[in-house]
């Protein structure tokens, strides 16, 4: 393709590439420069400076006076231009310096570097200590796996998991201290360097990035097939999901979200605050970055109970901090929702009509809409768009009508009760059978709604395809509803 363009009278091209045989054949005869010979002095500039700043140099170029001009050399001999291969060698020479190595240890190290980078990021990833093996290969497989750079904390939280998979649920829901940022900054800075040798880092944005572009191609297309197997936490049987651990890490950090005042402006569509100070994270924020993962997820949803879990503490979390912006603590919500509360514990003043279309929604409907405009739908279909059961105690009067409707309705068709001990097995298969019939025709329609949900307007999926799945996820998964006997 390159050649078929550059016989162009009107193109002219610019072509990078390694000096491989294969590009030498082809566009050698043409003028060319070696990159490499342009920044070699840039290199040795390099080279020189990171190992002359150690302290055990002075005593090595005493030793041999003539040795570190020739340990120099040799690097800017073999690294044929790649700044990264040097960037990591000097970083390893001076791990063995600090080791106190001989001239000789040092050069048995550099030889022993691969020249290539893919084998050297292998050769690094083996000098990694065995026990550290399990916590690199989850590490490694979170930031291939996460659709943007994580903060440091989803890190933190996540070397948790471990030890404990549900380590988020007895976190409370308040905000970080100041002081835990700097904290949490060193501990995963060293966490980095000790289970994966420098290959990830922490950026000036306190996210967790791949040392440089290569590594995260080389990890995609060789390494990851053979990181060790993973079981989390350790001694169960349960494999590792990165998707799954990410899904963890923010239902642990979204407990440390500020109370946000969000305006609801049509189904799944809120306006908030979204500012952060890197320490406190916004909800608005938050949500949109979990939501691709329980996309992922939610096909496997109902083989795995665990997802409907976290999603379950996330979506209580979230009701709980909305509330709170709504209502003072430990009351409910008649008493909280009104402008004068607001007016007197937040200071948002607002009028009676802006107050009820912007305030007087459900603190559930946030959450559970954007999963559903999202297309989780297994996790919304059991749950429908109520009320969840938050932190603090309400009472969810749509229950408590729902019980006492059904009880009513045990009480007038109790003289109907067969008292017939073959009608009662009868009408006992009648209802397993209609019970059954009905299990089938939910997993059918299951893909079938989650596809109208995502191709229909979103009115149509909020007033018939939702309440729908809903409804027949109740008569399906409603055990009090089948326990009574009528």
């Amino acid at each position: 393709m390159v050649l078929d363009l550059a016989q162009s009278q009107h193109i002219k091209m610019c072509v990078s590439s390694r000096p491989w045989n294969l590009f030498e054949d082809a566009f050698g005869a043409g003028p060319k420069m070696y990159i490499h010979d342009l920044t070699r002095n840039d290199i040795r500039s390099f080279a020189s400076c990171r190992l002359c700043e150690h302290p055990r140099w002075v005593d090595l170029r005493t030793s041999n006076p003539t040795g570190g001009q020739w340990l120099i050399d040799q690097i800017v001999e073999r690294c044929d231009g790649v700044f990264l291969w040097v960037v990591l060698v000097t970083k390893l020479l001076r791990e063995g310096m600090t080791n106190r190595d001989r001239f000789t240890d040092l050069c048995r190290r550099l030889e022993s570097f691969p020249r290539e980078l893919g084998p050297f990021f292998k050769h690094i990833l083996d000098s990694v200590e065995p026990i550290y093996h399990a916590k690199m290969a989850t590490m490694l497989q979170i930031a291939l796996t996460a659709t943007k750079p994580l903060h440091i904390f989803m890190y933190d939280f996540h070397d948790l998991e471990h030890d404990d998979e549900y380590y988020y649920r007895p976190r409370h829901i308040e905000a970080l201290p100041v002081a835990e940022l700097s904290e949490v900054r060193s501990r995963i800075t060293y966490y980095l360097d000790s289970r994966t040798r420098g290959l990830l880092e922490v950026s000036n944005s306190r996210e967790v990035t791949f040392l440089h572009r290569t590594v995260k191609d080389y990890l995609a297309d060789q390494a990851l097939a053979g990181f060790p197997k993973v079981n989390l936490p350790r001694g169960s049987c349960r494999e590792f999901s990165p998707q799954l651990s990410i899904l963890r890490a923010y239902a642990a950090w979204v407990k440390s979200a500020a109370p946000d005042v969000l305006c609801r402006l049509d189904f799944a569509e809120y306006s908030g605050n979204e500012a952060t100070d890197g320490i406190t994270p916004s909800i608005l924020e938050l949500t949109a970055d979990l939501i691709p993962y329980a996309v992922q997820l939610d096909p496997q949803s109902p083989y795995d109970s665990r997802i409907d879990e976290v999603l379950g503490d996330i979506d209580s979390s979230i009701a709980t901090l909305i509330s709170r912006t709504r209502s003072p603590a430990n009351s409910s919500r008649e008493e909280g929702w009104n402008e004068d509360k607001l007016l007197q514990e937040h200071g948002i003043g607002v009028d009676r009509l802006a107050f009820q279309r912007y305030y007087a929604w459900g603190a559930a409907l946030f959450f559970r809409e954007c999963l559903a405009k999202a297309g989780v739908t297994n996790y919304v279909a059991a749950k429908k768009l109520q009320e969840p059961t938050t932190r603090e105690p309400q009472v969810d009067e749509r229950s408590l009508s729902d019980k006492q409707h059904r009880r009513t309705q045990k009480t007038q068709f109790k003289h109907l009760r067969p008292r017939s001990r073959l009608f009662r097995c009868l009408w006992k298969v009648y209802m397993i059978t209609f019970r059954w019939f009905l299990f089938c025709l939910y997993s059918f329609t299951l893909p079938l709604s989650s596809f109208l949900i995502r191709s229909l307007p979103s009115f149509l999926s909020q007033w018939i395809i939702i309440p729908f799945m809903s409804t027949l996820a109740k008569f399906v998964y409603g055990n009090d509803y089948w326990s009574e006997e009528y």
